[in-house]
């Protein structure tokens, strides 16, 4: 009879110890967010991070990226009113969208703070991108017209 018990007590040791760790992720989940801030009082939504804490997002109707905690708005292409990043590499390569005077949304990248570039501008119901990987490969949405198809950008116009 002391066989089966032994197993009991080290089934329930073996319980316990695997259950230690997920306590310390509870715990580590219940600490205080960090306010990163908006760009002119409004609202701010923080959408992806990379390995260097780049956080990309928008704030206020702006594509914006907090480097070291400081909020910096994207730049907009020509003739675009706002917008949203949504992803980042590694790279610091940004992706998301803009739109203009219509709300018409087009798919952007952005290489750092200095340069946007539209990944297409012919689709007639817009476009967005929403992931982009360490390779540089974009995807999200176009829509030509009848619904919204899942798209991979290769080409690419340059903005700014």
């Amino acid at each position: 009879m002391s066989r089966p018990r032994n197993i009991v007590r080290v089934a329930v040791a073996l319980a316990a110890a695997a259950t230690v760790p997920f306590l310390g992720s509870l715990a580590y989940a219940a600490d205080a967010p960090i306010d990163l801030g908006t760009l002119s009082g409004g609202y701010s939504n923080a959408w992806a991070v990379n390995l260097d804490e780049e956080i990309v997002g928008n704030s206020d109707g702006m594509p914006v990226i907090w480097q070291d905690r400081q909020i910096h708005q994207l730049p907009l292409p020509p003739g675009f009113l706002g917008g949203s990043a949504r992803d980042i590499n590694d790279a610091g390569q940004a992706v998301g969208y803009v739109w203009d005077g219509s709300y018409l949304t087009r798919a952007v990248r952005w290489d750092g703070t200095g340069s946007a570039t539209l990944l297409e501008q012919s689709a007639p119901g817009g476009s967005a991108a929403y992931g982009i990987n360490e390779n540089g490969t974009i995807t999200g949405w176009v829509n030509n017209g009848s619904g919204n198809d899942p798209a991979v950008f290769a080409n690419a116009v340059r903005n700014g």
